[in-house]
């Protein structure tokens, strides 16, 4: 999924020229950086992740260099003069710390368990004056599982990963066997289930309808039960005049169009949560998404095929499915069982189509990267628990209890421009198969 990441802010920029302080604010001093970290995964959490790294005020403070990868592609780095010490990292130092969503989840848990390097953002080979442009050339679909990418990437180790869901959860059906193991890494489930992990963030996800054929006025609501949602996974339902209206118990519409399942690969998070979700799989149940089809490597590929075809449904965190969206303009958001899906309603209890992303730190990776990666990790993974040091994203809420956040009602907020998140008053507790309960 393409990003909004700006490839460098213009006053910054101009800044960087003049400051000796901040003279190293290019890409080759963000690749010259003394203390790195490389983080890779969920691309649902990488715009909240590197919002922290951009604007906290133990980090960036908000003078910053960011590039990132061109086109659809999903490699990103930031770059500073941090604001204060972190471990071994003397205040004033420069950091660089990568961010690799490409692959979302499998690159957040596979080269954490296995000890393989995936390619990064290189800024070495971006332009080295502004407009900075880091060229990746490849596709998702045919580049992604193997990790064959050309342009602006280098390997380098996993530090941090990061997991829509626990590691633990991406095996079976789920686990990702369209990606190669000689370059990823292989793992059993005992394995991926010893990971140290650490939870981050609660993200909200939704459903995309493409009502095109239905004969609908455009942006019409539709309603869906959990158990409609489930009958069209597996493929029980087949066209959306067999669809019932959650409310009225109607058809959504009269025309007999196909229903098109619009499939990530096995392995995404994005996919994992939906199969847990609506058909309790690997929490109790043993069937999951129906598998036919093609299937998409990247959620941008999923939102931009659902959006082509008439009678589509796909699934993706909602940052990426506001609505009235100019990048997808043809979908729109389904409320299920009555309730639109938003991180206040999801916080309010009254929409669980939410799982907490999964932080999994590489003792080994840190090690042998660099002194800095230990300092840099530890910090996140503390902040990126705690709501006060949010930019936060539309997709984001806080769990309670996690990085000194407590819950309360009303429930504590957290604004940042249109956006709103909130520390929930109800937590998964670290197994996704739990059902959200009140945190103590």
């Amino acid at each position: 999924m393409k990003r909004n990441y700006p490839l460098i802010a213009a006053a910054i920029a101009t800044a960087a020229a003049s400051s000796g302080a901040y003279a190293q604010l290019t890409p080759a001093g963000m690749a010259a950086a003394p203390y790195q970290l490389i983080i890779a995964g969920s691309s649902a959490a990488s715009p909240t992740v590197l919002g922290i790294v951009e604007n906290d005020p133990h980090l960036c403070a908000g003078t910053f260099l960011v590039l990132k990868s061109s086109g659809d592609t999903n490699f990103a780095g930031v770059t500073c003069n941090i604001a204060t010490a972190q471990g071994s990292i003397p205040a004033g130092a420069q950091i660089t710390v990568y961010y690799r969503s490409e692959g979302g989840s499998v690159v957040g848990a596979l080269p954490v368990s296995s000890g393989k390097s995936v390619l990064r953002l290189d800024p070495t080979q971006c332009t080295q004056t502004a407009p900075f442009t880091c060229t990746v050339t490849g596709a998702s679909s045919t580049n992604g599982p193997n990790d064959t990418w050309t342009g602006a990437v280098t390997p380098g180790p996993v530090d941090l990963g990061v997991t829509d869901v626990e590691p633990a959860q991406l095996t079976n059906l789920d686990y990702p066997n369209n990606y190669k193991s000689t370059v990823f890494g292989k793992a059993s489930g005992a394995q991926l289930a010893a990971l140290t992990t650490v939870p981050a963030l609660q993200q909200v996800f939704g459903l995309a309808i493409n009502e095109g054929g239905m004969g609908l006025p455009a942006n019409t609501p539709i309603n869906l039960s959990k158990e409609t949602v489930a009958n069209i996974l597996n493929g029980t339902l087949s066209t959306w005049n067999t669809v019932p209206n959650a409310a009225t118990g109607a058809p959504v519409t009269t025309v007999a169009l196909p229903i098109v399942l619009i499939n990530r690969e096995p392995g995404s998070g994005t996919r994992t949560a939906t199969n847990m979700f609506f058909l309790n799989y690997q929490c109790g149940a043993t069937t999951g998404i129906a598998q036919s089809g093609t299937v998409y490597y990247a959620t941008g590929d999923e939102l931009t095929a659902a959006n082509g075809q008439n009678g589509a449904l796909a699934y993706a965190s909602i940052n990426n499915l506001a609505p009235n969206s100019s990048s997808f303009p043809n979908l729109v958001m389904a409320s299920i069982n009555g309730v639109a899906p938003s991180t206040l309603a999801a916080a309010a209890g009254q929409y669980e189509f939410w799982y907490e992303a999964t932080l999994v730190p590489s003792q080994q990776a840190v090690t042998l990267n660099n002194a800095g990666a230990q300092g840099l990790s530890s910090y996140l993974q503390g902040a990126i628990a705690t709501a006060a040091t949010y930019s936060v994203n539309s997709d984001v809420n806080f769990i309670p209890g996690q990085g000194g956040n407590t819950a309360s009602l009303p429930l504590a907020a957290t604004t940042s421009g249109a956006n709103t998140s909130y520390i929930n008053v109800y937590t998964r507790g670290g197994n996704s198969c739990n059902i959200p309960s009140a945190s103590n």
